[in-house]
């Protein structure tokens, strides 16, 4: 079994997309990665 870690939902986003949404990334490796996504009601 491979070991991770494991981190917490940044309470600031990283940057913001173009359509508006709030982007947190949580994982960035060479081959991939994972981001939160929020996107306010309009």
């Amino acid at each position: 079994m491979n070991s991770f870690a494991t981190c917490s939902l940044p309470a600031d986003p990283s940057v913001n997309a173009p359509d508006g949404s709030d982007v947190r990334v949580l994982l960035g490796l060479r081959g991939g990665g994972m981001a939160h996504f929020t996107l306010a009601p309009r």
